[in-house]
């Protein structure tokens, strides 16, 4: 019998730890049986973070796997030799009218544009191959890892660019594709949907990104260029069902149930329910549901992934196995032929 392969990832996004201890918190609630992919962001290295190798560390068990997240700060891009870039810019930390306000203030005043919301699809290919190795190493090194092969680009926003980059520099997996419907419910082939999130939050020109990114229809801005994911992605747009594809070597494990930040437990299991029933059905190949949160996230936006896991019956149970998304990306591959 097939199974709903389940994997649980953590982005950290490089910015800071003040949310560590309800991720610690959270791993406690869920148990040291479950894997738990961390997406980490380098740049609390380049930013000096203090203690940032223990506090990462105190956060992963040997049944877990290290992989890159990468948002373009600009001591990353410094590091890696490349001219830090400050637009397209997904991530706004202030509404438009304190961004008008601030626009009066001196430059000096300003607050400075660190690069969190700058997608590493903004760079070039050659740009981003640096980025990526200087990435890897900085994680090989501090955490004492042999290699790493999985990628997940901050934001979502992995652009044709990006995958040549990837395959160039050895990552094998990748887990970047979000459905549209995160962010706008109701997304379909034929309507672009609310423009909100599941808490019926609104994030502007982030959700037109994913939307053009992963979406029906194809793009020819260079930093959302998605030629290879039309191309090799067997649907027409990401949805919450989106299986694993093989990009060229890029074996690609979309974010299908997205991160707990904007979708609910409740969407997680309409996502669990269906795989479940496809295997019950006598399906051939597994299901994949791939989902997450974020480290920095605040409790309420973790406790979504608490539910989940606990809503899962005993019954439920025999059709379901937990695995990193390397682990998950291997059982994937043995089926592509199929």
């Amino acid at each position: 019998m097939q199974k709903v392969i389940i994997t649980i990832t953590v982005d950290w996004e490089g910015e800071n730890f003040r949310n560590l201890n309800e991720l610690l918190e959270l791993r406690r609630k869920i148990g040291n049986k479950i894997p738990i992919t961390h997406f980490i962001c380098p740049a609390y290295f380049t930013k000096n973070i203090k203690n940032s190798v223990s506090k990462i560390k105190s956060a992963y068990f040997d049944i877990d796997e290290i992989a890159l997240h990468i948002h373009s700060f600009k001591s990353l891009t410094d590091l890696a030799g490349v001219e830090f870039r400050t637009t397209p810019d997904f991530f706004h930390r202030f509404t438009p009218e304190i961004e008008q306000l601030l626009e009066i203030l001196p430059e000096k005043f300003r607050p400075k544009n660190t690069g969190r919301g700058i997608p590493l699809s903004a760079y070039n290919q050659e740009e981003i191959i640096k980025i990526l190795n200087i990435s890897k190493k900085l994680l090989t090194e501090n955490l004492d890892i042999k290699d790493v092969l999985s990628f997940r680009a901050g934001g979502w926003m992995a652009n044709d660019d990006v995958y040549k980059a990837l395959q160039l520099t050895g990552f094998l997996y990748d887990s970047t594709p979000a459905p549209p419907e995160i962010l706008s419910q109701n997304y379909s082939e034929y309507n672009e949907g609310t423009f909100l999130d599941q808490y019926g939050e609104n994030h502007n020109e982030f959700t037109d990104y994913i939307i053009k990114l992963w979406g029906k229809d194809i793009q020819t801005e260079k930093f959302l260029e998605n030629s290879l994911t039309k191309k090799y992605c067997p649907d027409n747009f990401i949805s919450r069902y989106t299986q694993p594809y093989k990009l060229e070597n890029i074996t690609v494990m979309p974010n299908n149930s997205s991160m707990s930040d904007y979708i609910s437990a409740n969407t997680m299991r309409d996502v669990l329910e269906k795989g479940i029933a496809e295997i019950k059905s006598g399906s051939e190949k597994p299901f994949f549901l791939n989902t997450g949160f974020h480290q920095e996230g605040s409790i309420n936006y973790k406790i979504p992934i608490f539910d989940f896991i606990k809503s899962i019956s005993n019954e439920e149970m025999e059709f379901i196995e937990f695995k990193t998304l390397e682990q998950a990306a291997k059982i994937a591959e043995n089926y592509f032929t199929l």
